[in-house]
């Protein structure tokens, strides 16, 4: 059953702007569409296998729908409602652009203000690049990097210092500015950004800047905060053997609380409401002015072309996919739309805006892989209010799906024990120490009939399993272990004539392989990282 927070006044206005949108908006849908979305809603988070799960609706300004289902912890009985605090993942980065845009908004920053000008240590691996670098750049995946670079160091929890610090051994892959491919680092860098001007910390500066100004008083974006409140959606894997209920105190929180604006906001259907309300109304809440218009149209504006599909085959609008800051908008029709989906470890998010029309949806979810079904539900809102062609949503789910930029981390099940494919040298011949620029040294070395490579600041020891030839699966440590699927890194090493061994890691997420070169034989597994400065 649904939990809501809506007084029978507000309630009754909701109703009736409801009632005016069905008359008055374009297309052909029915009034009941709003028992259809849930209808549709409940069954595609069922199927899924969603513990738990909330969903917000914002018609004309006004709340019409806050609700809660389902479980907080897949073990207990304590049910989600429309105060459940949920982990949102990417959908982050729109409140990092909003925090950016109330910054421009009081001069403490421009769109074009140089990233260098106010971090000093901000280096690109062209100088050119660093020269023309902008606060607008940050947030428009245009950075010439390959898409998700630095990724590793997510998954091994290294320090956000030197996470920025990594943007400078990044090879370019295509022109500054040229094409799209989506980043955390940049939002984490314009994250840095905000703390620097502000003299606060992220979580402060939103909490200043946007969450108290929004009354969004159950939202954070750290886990220091989680851990002190209550009505928390417990984040979840799927495993083979069920669920597993990510503790509190798991590394990963900590490794997602670094990415800052990448990832870490923690908010409710509730509050998610307000923010809605404050994006679809270009920075007002209400008849309070909180941002300038000026800023957010800036912000809502496409900076990129990310797709340039015509007309999906199906819908009668002719237009792309561009990513404007923290935003996606998709030229679609009968009306535009900003889009976003979030997929952390063990939760997911997708919020809709189609501010045109003056509505808007956002949905949560406590189990990784929930932004699928997530997705599937804010579309088929768009289709059932707008009226427009299901085949139509069908297809732009398909490309949105192309161009995820949250797609689970890359999981399999590397070989069962006794299964394992024979390499191609004997073990010691991949022994040694393992040098890359970004990352430091990753010593790899026997222990017993295994390989097992010690990774990162917080020395991760993962044993290798043989894939045959000269290519292994790393399983990744700190994960649940015995259960498919398992979080595995390919590692290929590549033995050139005449030049040094490399190992080759990666990709984890879309990102880019990650070259290490031996500079050693063989070196102890506690072998110190480079020097991180």
């Amino acid at each position: 059953m649904p939990f809501w927070r809506v007084s029978p006044v507000r309630a009754a206005l909701g109703a009736c702007l409801l009632l005016l949108a069905v008359v008055c908006r374009p297309g052909s849908a029915r009034a009941d569409w709003l028992a259809d979305l849930r209808a549709y809603a409940a069954s595609a988070m069922d199927e899924f296998g969603t513990p738990g799960w909330a969903m917000v609706i914002v018609v004309n300004d006004v709340v019409i729908l806050a609700e809660g289902h389902g479980l907080l912890r897949s073990d207990a009985p304590a049910p989600v409602d429309a105060d459940s605090l949920f982990l949102l993942g990417s959908t982050t980065k729109g409140f990092t652009a909003g925090l950016i845009a109330s910054l421009v908004d009081q001069n403490l920053l421009a769109w074009d203000t140089l990233v260098k000008d106010k971090l000093p240590e901000f280096r690109m691996a062209d100088p050119d690049v660093t020269a023309q670098f902008a606060v607008d750049d940050l947030l428009a995946h245009r950075s010439g990097m390959p898409e998700d670079a630095l990724t590793l160091m997510e998954f091994l929890n290294y320090p956000t210092q030197t996470r920025l610090r990594g943007m400078r051994f990044v090879t370019p892959v295509t022109s500054f500015r040229a094409s799209y491919a989506y980043q955390n680092v940049t939002f984490t860098t314009a994250s840095r950004l905000a703390e620097t001007v502000t003299g606060q910390s992220f979580e402060a500066s939103l909490k200043a800047n946007l969450f108290d100004k929004l009354g969004m008083t159950r939202s954070c974006a750290s886990q220091a905060t989680v851990v002190q409140m209550d009505n928390v959606a417990v984040n979840h894997l799927k495993l083979t053997s069920g669920y597993w209920p990510i503790p509190s105190d798991w590394f990963w929180f900590q490794a997602q609380d670094r990415a800052m604006g990448a990832v870490a906001v923690r908010s409710s259907a509730n509050d998610l409401g307000q923010w809605l309300r404050f994006n679809l109304s270009q920075g007002r809440l209400g008849t309070s002015r909180v941002v300038a218009q000026e800023a957010m149209r800036h912000l809502q504006a496409p900076k990129i072309l990310m797709n340039p599909w015509t007309n999906l085959g199906m819908s009668t609008h002719w237009g792309p996919m561009s990513y404007c800051s923290g935003w996606m908008r998709v030229d679609f029709s009968p009306q535009p739309i900003l889009f976003h989906e979030g997929a952390a470890m063990g939760s997911a998010s997708a919020i809709l805006l189609a501010p045109d029309a003056n509505v808007g949806i956002a949905v949560l979810s406590n189990v990784t892989g929930g932004s699928i079904p997530a997705d599937k539900i804010v579309l088929k809102f768009y289709e059932l209010y707008f009226g427009s062609s299901p085949a139509a949503t069908r297809q732009l789910l398909g490309t949105l799906e192309q161009l995820r930029p949250d797609a689970p981390a890359l999981v399999s099940a590397p070989a069962a024990p006794g299964e394992a494919a024979t390499p191609a040298r004997p073990l010691p011949a991949y022994c040694g120490a393992y040098s890359n620029p970004a990352y430091g040294v990753f010593p790899v070395s026997l222990a017993g009939d295994h390989l097992e490579m010690t990774m990162g600041p917080n020395q991760y020891t993962a044993s290798l399993v043989s894939t045959g030839g000269d290519a292994f699966s790393a399983i990744m440590p700190g994960y649940p272990q015995g259960n498919v699927p398992q979080i595995v890194m390919p590692v290929v090493f590549e033995f050139a004539s005449g030049g040094p061994v490399v190992a080759k890691l990666g990709p984890m997420y879309h990102g880019p392989q990650e070259v290490f070169t031996r500079i050693a034989p063989g070196v102890p597994a506690n072998a110190l990282l480079l020097d991180q400065n």
